[in-house]
């Protein structure tokens, strides 16, 4: 992701289970569950991904330039390797 940019991500769980997925550092802004818009959007860090279910939400990338993590939350899901890297860059 190039630093300064912003954007909006759908995130998506193809399981039977809730996952708690967390971005470190970033916020994201949560604008819809399960495609429903929220009434009003929320800044987190952490939030209930649903089961069968999708998180849509919008983060900027202003501060940081570097590696970061987001992943599953949950310390069972989290060995199974459920974490993705995030590298945002300077142009």
């Amino acid at each position: 992701v190039k630093l300064g940019a912003v954007e909006e991500w759908t995130i998506i769980n193809e399981h039977s289970e809730d996952h708690v997925f967390h971005i470190h550092v970033n916020d994201f802004e949560l604008i819809k569950v399960n495609g429903v818009p929220l009434d009003e959007p929320v800044w987190l860090d952490t939030a209930i991904l649903p089961r069968n279910g999708t998180l849509t939400f919008r983060t900027r990338f202003e501060d940081y330039a570097g590696v970061f993590m987001m992943h599953c939350h949950m310390m069972n899901h989290e060995e199974l390797g459920m974490m993705q890297v995030v590298e945002v860059y300077a142009s």
